[in-house]
């Protein structure tokens, strides 16, 4: 021990006496430390043994005097002990305790080192208007104690904050100790300490230039466990210094009057160091720490500094690490949880603490030590290293999205021509269903419905809040179900949401957007794949991503209604496993159940009749399309037609016209029933029951026109060799989607095309492929209709009577809502006169010209080819040469001949229906070889 001179005590007395003195001065320094310890008086008015019970009784001296009694050697000394040298005053005991509590004060700060700590002092107030401060360091010792010391006791000249910080921070730095591992400070919620504007808390932070936030006494316990814990992993103690830099961020007064939300402030005051529960509210608010974060680094209102900041705060928090090791916190935090409310309740008793905080100690280190934490950690650390590659792989999918859903294909653009979705989208009126409720009327009565006013006032959602809480909701759904009529605009929506998300307009908490249709997964049905192979297949672009449960990924299945997998949610096994193959119909129903991948959300669009392939329980929520509103229309055609007084002309048009009014709902209805029924063709080679699509190995066929009224008599066969040699003279093909074009020297179209073609040429192929390029907006965007028949169809119906419009309506319901089609562009396609039983009486037949009186099947046929009826609207008459001359000539303004397939045709043709290229050029030599083969390939 030293006194304040530096010198040692037993330097003091003579050297002759220094083993006596040094066995005098232990006594009493034991005497002293017996009492300290005892919490027992030094002094008092009485100080006897016999005066012990009395108030105000001292015992130091009376203790002293015992000691001489029961020591005989200490009884032999004493005497001999200079009087001024005797170490039993008031003043030399107080020396012994100071000196014992910087020994003490040593050892604590020695035990503190560099280790996290909390710092909890309270104050004790003197009758002299000072304050004693009891300066109290809690800390987690090696073995996951929490121990508390008693760092040091010192007195403050005045009871203000200010004094008391200044008081607490002279105390510390004299010990010894760094400010700089203090992670909180821990009162009992007095005004004076923990005030946010004048108490010890805000002028602490002040003073030393950090924030070391307030936590209350009880609310910090087993954090410090946990932080112990984790202090060796260097990825946690980043996580938590980012946390540190973003409150820090946040609590700057020009940015905290930026942001909203109960829970962002939650996160804001406490930090991750006050509250256990902190880093699971970051993952809670973590689309609000973003759109906050892109909000200052986007706006020029705040300094170019700050700005810079953000983005780097950005940067690290959206790293896939991150959000990683904070899912890591969340898990050993949620585990943890139970304990520390238990730790707060007044009924708890030391004993069960103890034992909570080593089963927290058990806890975090089973998680730290565990075989799946450290697969997961290895997995991790790979990641981390390459944390620009989740970057790239996002970047490249953004470009690959705006590339393929920026430009469409609209109704009413120029043929071959394609229109900025961004340009003329309008937003749609959405409103949420119950979830499972399926409307069961007829699409056609759906669409008047959703051209009325709604009986009540329903809210509408916004497209960018599909996967947002509704009022009332805490959380988001994760799977969505949006219906709506055919044509409504459902795929236009997902198209849309998917740009804006690419583009960074919305949804940037959302990391991968993954759009796929039930027509493309069709395709798969008899492949398998494991769900990251699906998804590479689809987008090469995220091939490096390995751990999707890393990231928010939203995947959006378009059209379930044309989905032709078998969707077996009843007897499908189990699949949890994103890296094992199985068919795509178990991958789907998993993914939607929650089983696969359950951190994703799911956005499914359908017709109404197809939602209930999807089970109730598996739909968070249903949303329905009910097209424009009125004022959405109104801006729909301003975006549409840049002229001001046109677009107006065309918006009262429609207002006083019904058919036009829900023209649009009924054209991409009838579109949507075409391509499902002429995508899928069965064709020769195809499997018994099975089909083929018609866009996968259509081949253009070689057409060209013939003089009107032209009819060749030469028997079949004999045309099949005479279309298999060459032309005499050079001919000049027509392509399918100009067969209503003008040709060269034509000012207008013709308004009646007849088709002529040996049997099997291909023709009725060529009138399906017309009718499904349009249907899918590939070509003849100025057709607002197109309504293809069979006069196999209309012979069945010889003997009844009907209007015009009921005879479309009774093919294509789609339709029923347009009365008048004189005011749009129609197509008529009549395939297979060859095979009409009806008269076709032309020069008999009366004429008729009004849409919607009826009569015989035939009077309409008659009349409609030779223009009487519907004059506005464009026939196709296809048949086989023989039967052409039941249309009068002067009825049939072009005549067009189908050659079949030219050699380099042949050739496409069997390279698209054999994939493998030997076998194709092994077909191909083989058909060269044989003429009679190669005359019969002209034919399809």
């Amino acid at each position: 021990m030293r006194m304040e001179t530096g010198q040692e005590i037993t330097t003091l007395v003579n050297k002759d006496q220094l083993a006596p003195n040094r066995y005098y001065l232990g006594s009493i320094i034991d005497i002293v430390t017996f009492l300290s310890t005892s919490n027992l008086p030094f002094r008092g008015d009485h100080d006897s043994l016999e005066c012990m019970s009395k108030s105000g009784s001292g015992l130091f001296l009376s203790l002293f005097e015992y000691t001489l009694q029961k020591d005989p050697e200490l009884a032999k000394i004493a005497p001999t002990i200079p009087k001024n040298a005797t170490y039993i005053s008031h003043d030399i005991q107080n020396d012994i305790i100071d000196l014992m509590s910087k020994v003490v004060t040593e050892h604590i700060v020695e035990e503190i080192g560099p280790s996290f700590n909390s710092l909890s002092p309270w104050m004790n107030p003197r009758p002299t208007g000072c304050e004693n401060i009891y300066i109290v360091v809690r800390l987690v010792d090696e073995n996951y104690v929490i121990k508390e010391r008693l760092l040091t006791i010192a007195t403050a000249v005045a009871g203000d904050a200010k004094t008391l910080t200044q008081t607490l921070i002279a105390e510390i730095r004299k010990a010894g100790l760094s400010t700089d591992t203090i992670l909180s400070q821990v009162y009992d919620g007095a005004s004076l300490m923990s005030g946010r504007r004048g108490g010890v808390q805000r002028l602490l932070q002040d003073e030393l230039g950090r924030e070391i936030p307030y936590v209350h006494r009880f609310n910090h316990q087993l954090h410090l466990v946990v932080v112990h814990a984790m202090s060796g992993e260097r990825a946690i103690e980043d996580l938590f210094n980012i946390c540190n830099v973003l409150y820090t961020f946040t609590r700057k007064p020009i940015v905290a009057a930026h942001y909203q939300g109960n829970t962002l402030k939650r996160l804001l005051e406490q930090r991750w160091t006050g509250h256990l529960a902190t880093v699971h509210i970051i993952l809670k608010s973590f689309q609000d720490i973003v759109e906050l974060l892109r909000h200052v680094e986007n706006s020029a209102s705040f300094p170019a500094d700050l700005r810079m900041e953000a983005a780097g705060l950005l940067s690290r928090i959206l790293k896939p690490s991150f959000k990683f090791h904070t899912q890591i916190i969340c898990k050993i935090l949620s585990l943890l949880e139970p304990a520390n409310r238990m730790m707060q309740s007044e009924e708890m008793d030391l004993q069960t603490a103890v034992q909570l905080v080593n089963t927290a100690k058990e806890c975090v280190e089973a998680l730290r030590t565990g075989k799946v934490f450290t697969e997961m950690w290895s997995e991790c650390a790979q990641e981390r290293e390459d944390d620009i590659h989740p970057v790239e792989c996002q970047h490249n999918i953004k470009s690959h999205l705006m590339q393929k859903f920026r430009r469409v294909f609209e109704g009413i653009a120029k043929a071959g021509q394609s229109t900025d979705l961004n340009d003329f989208y309008t937003e749609l009126f959405i409103t949420e269903r119950v979830s499972g409720e399926v409307n069961k009327e007829h699409e056609v009565r759906l669409i008047e419905t959703a051209s009325r006013k709604p009986a009540k006032e329903e809210t509408p959602i916004k497209l960018e809040d599909i996967f947002k809480p509704l009022p009332g909701q805490d959380q988001p759904s994760r799977t969505i179900m949006t219906t709506g009529v055919a044509g409504i605009g459902k795929t236009i929506l997902t198209h849309k949401f998917t740009l804006d998300w690419a583009e960074g307009k919305a949804n940037q908490d959302i990391h991968f957007t993954l759009p796929f249709t039930f027509r493309e997964l069709n395709l798969l049905k008899e492949k398998e794949f494991s769900l990251m192979e699906l998804l590479h297949h689809f987008f090469i672009q995220i091939k490096g991503i390995r751990r999707y449960d890393w990231f928010q990924v939203v995947f959006i299945l378009d059209g379930l209604d044309e989905c032709r997998l078998p969707l077996d949610f009843q007897n499908n096994p189990i699949w949890t496993d994103v890296s094992k193959s199985t068919s795509v119909d178990v991958l789907l129903t998993n993914l939607i159940k929650g089983n696969l991948l359950p951190s994703a959300r799911i956005w499914i669009t359908t017709r109404p009749a197809a939602a209930n392939q999807i089970p109730a329980e598996c739909v968070g929520m249903v949303t329905e399309v009910r097209g424009f509103t009125d004022p959405q229309k109104e801006e729909y055609f301003k975006k549409r037609f840049r002229e001001e007084t046109l677009a107006s002309r065309i918006i009262s048009h429609i207002k006083t016209s019904r058919s036009i009014h829900i023209m649009f709902q009924c054209q991409h209805n009838i579109k949507s029933y075409l391509m499902q029924k002429f995508r899928r063709v069965f064709e020769g080679i195809a499997k018994a029951g099975q089909s083929t699509d018609l866009n996968d190995f259509y081949t253009e066929l070689f057409i060209t026109d013939r003089v009107s009224g032209e009819v060749n008599k030469e028997h079949e066969v004999r045309l099949i060799e005479t279309a298999s040699r060459k032309p005499a003279k050079e001919e000049t093909p027509i392509k399918c989607e100009d067969i209503f074009n003008p040709f060269p020297g034509q000012d207008q179209p013709s308004r009646t095309i007849m088709t002529t073609g040996v049997a099997g040429i291909g023709k009725t192929v060529l009138t399906h492929k017309f009718t499904l390029d349009w249907a899918e907006g590939k070509a003849n965007h100025d057709i607002h209709f197109t309504l293809p028949f069979t006069f196999r169809e209309l012979n069945l119906l010889k003997e009844k009577e009907f209007s015009l419009v009921e005879l479309l309506h009774h093919f294509f319901i789609q339709t029923k809502g347009i009365l008048r089609y004189d005011l749009f562009q129609v197509v008529f396609i009549l395939d297979g006169l060859d095979e009409c039983r009806l008269p076709l009486d032309f020069q008999n037949n009366p004429i008729w010209t009004d849409v919607t009186k009826s009569t015989s099947v035939d009077v309409l046929l008659t009349n409609l080819i030779r223009g009487d009826l519907l004059p506005s609207a464009r026939i196709w008459i296809t048949t086989r040469p023989a039967a052409a001359n039941q249309i009068p000539a002067e009825c049939v303004s072009m005549v067009t001949e189908v050659r079949g397939f030219t050699d380099p045709q042949k050739e496409e043709y069997f390279r698209k229906r054999f994939r493998e290229e030997t076998l194709a050029i092994t077909i191909i030599s083989h058909i060269k070889r044989s003429r009679s083969l190669h005359i019969m390939c002209h034919i399809p």
